[in-house]
């Protein structure tokens, strides 16, 4: 039992000579001058300054309605009776669901038929 504890007490001693010794050779280099210390990144940067808005006297020209809104408002207060003769929910969102599938429901050329009277209502207040 003696020998293995003298085997193991000879390892680390041999362990700690090599660390040492690299820690002699770490000290012995020569050491960088120290760095001034770093700025801020923002302080080299400029402040930026808002940008203010030229044309806020005028307001932003609304876009004109899409053929969906037209149908939609055509059509809103029939889905609303229809809803009510069903005995359903005449929440607004229920309205807006009802309408969405009617409007998906229509064919191709109805809806286009709602998009040129969208196109013409455009068109009409971009005279004006």
């Amino acid at each position: 039992m003696a020998t293995n504890y003298d085997e193991r007490m000879l390892a680390l001693e041999t362990m700690m000579a090599e660390v040492l010794a690299i820690l002699k050779q770490d000290q012995d280099k020569p050491t960088k001058q120290p760095e001034e210390p770093k700025k801020a990144k923002d302080q080299d940067k400029p402040k930026k300054t808002k940008k203010v808005k030229q044309d806020q006297d005028e307001p932003k020209k609304k876009r004109g309605p899409t053929g969906y809104l037209l149908f939609s408002g055509a059509n809103r207060a029939d889905v609303k009776t229809a809803l009510e003769q069903a005995e359903e929910s005449t929440n607004p969102k229920d309205v807006t669901r009802e309408l969405a599938r009617r409007w998906k429901e229509l064919s191709d050329e109805e809806q286009e038929e709602w998009k040129d009277k969208a196109k013409q209502q455009k068109e009409s207040d971009s005279e004006e």
